[in-house]
């Protein structure tokens, strides 16, 4: 450990000591509609991965261009929400317009992704 400088909460002295940060209270504005996916394939890559956790709030109207999850021929699957023609925000990722047929689930507002894999 004497080659690397460590910063962040290691060694903070008693009188000096900060708040914790609340993962849940910064990420969750409404615990009681708030959900965790993680993401089965890499539909949406790159913005959206397989195996990242996505949090969900479903008490959110999501607007042109939210990322959402829905329901659709039966499956869970997360989208791009076009609601103006031609207008994608994103040329990578899939989308899904007002004009099919879904079940709206939620409107993602954050995701988890581990940084470093290992086995």
């Amino acid at each position: 450990m004497d080659d690397y400088e460590v910063n962040g909460l290691f060694g903070v002295q008693e009188q000096n000591s900060v708040k914790r940060l609340s993962l849940d209270s910064h990420f969750m504005s409404n615990p009681n509609s708030s959900f965790l996916f993680r993401v089965a394939n890499s539909d949406m890559s790159p913005f959206i991965e397989k195996n990242d956790i996505l949090i969900i709030d479903k008490s959110i109207i999501p607007q042109n261009g939210s990322i959402i999850v829905c329901i659709k021929d039966n499956k869970c699957i997360c989208r791009q929400l076009i609601i103006a023609h031609n207008n994608k925000i994103n040329p990578y990722i899939k989308v899904i317009t007002k004009d099919e047929e879904f079940y709206l689930f939620g409107v993602v507002v954050s995701l988890a992704r581990h940084i470093n894999k290992y086995e």
